[in-house]
């Protein structure tokens, strides 16, 4: 019974935390966490370090950590640039391209990325300007920019996935790989959703193809891109290597059930974040010249032009390059 007194206690601190003291949400989930160490009495010191100590060394909180970093890292770098150019060249001449471009980047970027925040932002800042410039209402731009968020929490491996495994329930009748695949179609059958409001929205508000100055061919996009979509490697390799016939083969192979040897929730991540690094190393910080420990911002984009068609922000540089001493 007291457990479920902890729970309740430790829901109400983050709603009141949260919701009526409006602070953030960070905040919230470490307050709820005092109070919920507060039902174990004097012991609660050791308990709350037990409980942080085992929490760290579990998969799930791994995953977690690197699925933000991996998006931090992409929203860094000219990698979704490129794919939502893919995206616009082979959906733009629709009518109501902008839209459904929108609504399938979402579910892309949502099935590598998993953080709602970071998808409606990433995609959003692209996909809003190319929607108003199709007469689509700023309304209606923001709706569909911010309903893109539910794809992050949809496909694995994101928070609903977390949560699922950390319920004892879940837990105890599947494993944390047997999960992924009906994860995995929820995603797929909210995507479908989501297109199929997008349909209704065009012919409902009658929304335009994207304008032509926005329009790249299809040639030049892959061509100025085509590296990004290397990015599907870091979740298919994993599961060819794991599922399915190969996964089968190669364990007869070895001699071993390749699903206990590789763990997709850590070798999903990681390759992401591998392939994120090698595609976006000419943006990311490097170096300075002469500058010690100093480092220099992102370097400028090199590409062809078309890579550049349209307008976005600069890349943000840390506050440590602007501290660093000129030559």
């Amino acid at each position: 019974m007291i457990a479920i007194w902890a729970l309740v206690s430790y829901m109400t601190a983050i709603i009141v935390w949260n919701a009526v003291l409006k602070r953030n949400i960070g905040e919230a989930l470490l307050v709820g966490f005092v109070v919920t160490g507060l039902f174990a009495g004097g012991d609660i010191a050791h308990v709350m370090w037990d409980g942080f100590a085992e929490a760290m060394q579990e998969e799930v909180t791994f995953a977690a950590l690197a699925f933000v970093f991996m998006s931090y890292l992409l929203s860094r770098t000219p990698v979704l640039d490129q794919l939502l150019n893919i995206l616009n060249s082979l959906l733009g001449r629709l009518r109501g391209g902008p839209v459904y471009t929108s609504t399938v980047a979402a579910g892309v970027f949502g099935a590598i990325a998993h953080v709602g925040a970071a998808v409606t932002a990433a995609v959003g800042s692209v996909t809003i300007p190319w929607m108003k410039r199709s007469k689509v209402s700023g309304e209606l731009a923001a709706t569909v920019a911010a309903g893109g968020a539910g794809m992050g929490v949809t496909f694995p491996f994101s928070s609903t996935m977390f949560i699922l495994m950390g319920s004892a329930g879940v837990a105890a009748l599947v494993s944390k790989d047997e999960i992924v695949l009906p994860l995995f179609l929820g995603g797929l059958w909210c995507l479908g959703y989501r297109l199929l409001a997008a349909f209704w929205m065009v012919r409902r508000h009658k929304i335009q193809p994207m304008d032509r100055a926005d329009l790249l061919p299809l040639r030049a996009s892959l061509g100025a891109g085509w590296t990004s979509l290397f990015l599907f490697a870091g979740m298919i390799v994993p599961l060819l290597l794991t599922r399915g016939p190969t996964g089968g083969e190669l364990g007869r192979y070895v001699g071993v059930v390749m699903s206990d040897a590789i763990s997709l929730i850590t070798w999903i991540p990681v390759l992401l974040i591998a392939i994120v690094l090698f595609l976006g190393r000419r943006q990311l910080p490097a170096p300075a010249a002469g500058g010690g420990n100093c480092w220099r911002g992102p370097r400028r984009n090199s590409g062809s032009s078309a890579s550049r068609s349209w307008p976005r922000s600069p890349p943000r540089t840390s506050s440590v390059s602007s501290a660093c001493p000129s030559n």
